[in-house]
This record gives C-alpha cells, structure tokens and sequence, in this order.
C-alpha cells in the first residue's frame, strides 16, 4: 500500500467567516462565497491537477451559460502562511468545475513550482437546504499526477441552517391601526420536523404577542387539503399542553424572549404548509413595514429559520380633543356686533342652520411632514 503525504494546511468555508473563510453555521439555500485555501505538501510539477471535491449537493456550474462555465470566482492573494509561490499567480493555470461539487486547478506551467505552493481561491455557489448527511459532509483534496496522488486531505464540511420557505406574516383582523388588538396569519412551510416554533416581531418596537391566543393551527395533508392540528397551542397557555408530552422541555431562548415573542407548541411535519393564526395580539405603538423572525425546534434543538418582512402596518390616529364652537368663531369672520350681543351670544350653543366650527384634537402614532395630506 502506498502511504502519501497528507495535505494538512487546507480549509474550506464561507468568506467572511473567519480563518480560512470557515464560520460555524451558514443558511440553506443561501448565495454564498466559498473560500478554498490549500497548500501542497509535494512540489507541484507541469500536468499536475489540484482537485477539491465536496458535498454532491454543491454545484460550481454556471448552467445558464452555453457551454456551462465555472460560476463567478477570483484567485485570493491572502493564502494560508507559506513562502511557496500563488498558484493563480502562476503561467499556465485552469480552473474546470463540475455540477457535483468538485472543481479541478490545473498545472501547465514550463517548470515545477515547487513544495509549498498556496491555493487560494473564492468562488460563488448555492448552500443545499440542509447541512449533508454526516457520511457525504467532508470535503477532500487531492493532489494528482500522471503516475498516481502525490498528496491528499479531508476537512470537515460546515452546518448548514434550514430556512423556512414560502414565509408570509399578515394581519387579517378587523382593527389593524397602531396599538390595537388583532390578529395575525403566519404561514410557511417547514424543511425539518419540529415540536415547537418561535414567533417574534423583530420591527417596530410594540408589538405584544405573549399575551396573544391561538386562534387555529392547519396543516396540509398530501392530498392537498388542509387539516386541524389538535395539538397545537400558545406555550404561555396551559391547555393542551399537558397532552404534547414534547413541550416538557423548553429551549434556553424561551426563558429570555420579551413581549414580542410567542412560543407555539406545534407537531410539524417537514414539506407540509402550515398556517398559524393568533389572536388577541397588540399590534406596535408605530406604523410602518413589519420586521419577523421565525424559529423551529424540536425538543431544545434549534432547526429551521426565516427573517422576513411581513405587512405594512398603518400608524392610529386618536381623537384627544373636540370642540364646537358657535358662529362668534373669528375663523367664520363674523359680523360686527355690540357688546352686549357678544355678551349674551357667547354663551349660546351652535344654532341649526347657523355656521358653526368643529375643533379636533389629533394625536399621530407616526411623526407626520409637512405637505402630507390628512
């Protein structure tokens, strides 16, 4: 059996995650930048192929063009420590990509380059919706010649978060202007089954929502109707919970959730829609485009995420003031009158068929500029 060197001084990651790009937990589905550093344990001579192969849900492929290319990517110059030579700064070097998480650097260059030589490049892809199953989560270099692999690695592949799709937040009750009581519709479809989901209004500030009631709880079936779960309920509540033997524990995070958070104990199941309704909810104390983030678990392990925008809340106008003032008002320009008219006339309510002027008191939840219309 033939032993070769192992290439030890090689990570792959997100750039802009830390050293070497990596960072612990990346979104499912999200564009990214892969960054791939690597230095050659052997010297690197003409006709040799740097290959890095990953995950197969990865791909490296820019299918829209004709004929396919690799995506969008750049030779970095900050490579791992070294005094070895850039191999994207060096005459006769490729980059081929395949749709199957594999990409190959090729050596044609007049003379070796040496032990040492530093790979260091960044491309764009897709992170797959859930992190690889265990067994196919590695990514491997190898270093190849005509007579054989002058060196390999392994490193581990990074987490990857689920994202719930299809995410939508909307008010649907009666009463929607700042401050009121209502009720929203939270409605998206799970990635990962899960035992309990975490509602919060990021945006703006007011919102009250652990007060808030379940209204109803529906899931899809497979034949595309939606059913009832029983089970479901508010976890500040105490009915149904003691039937949903999954909400004995809860996450740390729900010991420190302020008032703008519900916690819902839910039976989800992975590819099904699901649809939330919750009401008695204090809408915020301003107007305005609504921020929302959404949290799945199952048991105290956290699993699919989502931050969206949800609806437009209108601000409330109140009504703090009102007065009717009779037809001695100066804006009505009244006639002239004596001093006794005036004395006995201020002291009459408006008259039918009289002018009259209707003062308002209004206070706005929202600041209001000038020129903009009531």
């Amino acid at each position: 059996m033939r032993v070769v060197p192992a290439a030890t001084l090689w990570s792959v990651g997100v750039a802009g995650g830390g050293g070497g790009g990596r960072q612990s937990v990346s979104r499912g589905l999200e564009r990214i930048s892969l960054r791939i550093w690597a230095t050659t344990p052997a010297a690197l001579e003409p006709g040799d192929v740097l290959q890095v192969t990953g995950p197969s849900t990865f791909s490296f492929v820019n299918t829209s063009a004709s004929p396919t290319t690799c995506n969008d990517f750049v030779w970095d110059d900050d490579a791992p420590d070294g005094s070895g030579p850039l191999i994207g700064a060096l005459q006769g070097v490729s980059l081929t990509c395949q749709a199957t998480g594999a990409l190959e650097v090729a050596y044609g260059g007049a003379s070796s380059a040496g032990v040492g030589a530093r790979l260091a490049l960044s491309i764009a892809t897709r992170n797959p919706r859930v992190t690889p199953t265990w067994s196919d989560n590695y990514w491997r270099f190898e270093h190849r010649r005509a007579n054989g692999t002058a060196a390999a690695g392994l490193v581990q592949g990074y987490a990857i978060r689920p994202q719930l799709e299809g995410v939508r937040v909307s008010s649907i009750g009666a009463r929607v202007a700042a401050r009121s009581r209502g009720e929203l519709r939270v409605e998206f479809t799970l990635v990962s089954n899960c035992t309990l989901i975490q509602i919060t209004a990021e945006a703006p500030q007011g919102f009250e929502l652990a007060s808030a009631r379940l209204k109803s709880a529906l899931i899809s079936t497979p034949d595309g109707a939606d059913e009832a779960v029983a089970q479901a309920a508010v976890v500040s509540q105490s009915d149904g919970l003691d039937a949903f033997d999954a909400m004995q524990v809860l996450p740390p995070a729900a010991q420190l959730s302020g008032a703008n958070t519900v916690w819902v104990a839910f039976p989800g199941v992975a590819e099904r829609n699901t649809t939330i309704v919750l009401t008695g909810v204090r809408l915020a104390s301003v107007g305005g485009a609504t921020l929302w983030s959404l949290d799945t678990y199952a048991g105290t392990e956290r699993l699919d995420h989502s931050s969206v925008v949800g609806f437009r809340q209108p601000g409330a106008v109140d009504i703090v003031g009102r007065v009717l003032h009779n037809e001695l008002a100066l804006a009505l320009d009244p006639p002239l009158r004596t001093a006794s008219e005036l004395a006995i006339m201020s002291t009459w309510k408006p008259r039918v068929r009289s002018p009259a002027l209707a003062e308002f008191t209004l206070r706005f939840s929202n600041a209001i500029a000038a020129q903009e219309v009531l």
